[in-house]
């Protein structure tokens, strides 16, 4: 019975290990975008750099709009201007009532990508602080990663 139960147990990781998502042997880690975001003007845009994960996610610097997105939601539009990947990235806001360090805050998450960024997958934190009565700086950490 023992025995049996061992063959069994064995049996189960080495399914597990078989299932692991495709994305597991792919580069993934920490990442931090910081922004400065215009309200000036609808779209909103702005710049940013990746402070934190810029090997991971292949890009270092670029430009942004953002546009609304559902519900009460940001589509934020990255295009790389600077890094070893090109094209652009797209990540989904949706801002929250829930504490945080900034003005506003919320959750973050890849939604798609375009060129070298259409395997791009993550999500995260966001806050964004008000640096003037129509700037703001915004912060996103979270993980990426890349699916084939």
């Amino acid at each position: 019975m023992k025995q049996r139960l061992v063959i069994s147990l064995a049996a189960s990781f080495v399914l597990l290990a078989l299932a692991a998502p495709a994305w597991a042997g792919q580069p993934s880690g920490p990442v931090t975008i910081e922004t400065a975001i215009s309200f000036a003007e609808f779209p909103f845009s702005g710049t940013f750099a990746v402070v934190e994960g810029a090997d991971t996610l292949g890009c270092s610097i670029g430009t942004f709009v953002d546009h609304p997105f559902g519900f009460g939601a940001i589509r934020k539009a990255f295009e790389c201007t600077q890094g070893a990947n090109q094209g652009t990235f797209t990540f989904v806001f949706r801002p929250g009532p829930g504490p945080g360090p900034g003005d506003g805050n919320g959750h973050w998450a890849a939604y798609k990508g375009t060129q070298d960024f259409s395997g791009l997958r993550g999500q995260g934190d966001f806050s964004v602080t008000y640096t003037g009565v129509d700037t703001g700086m915004e912060i996103l950490t979270g993980v990426v990663h890349y699916e084939p």
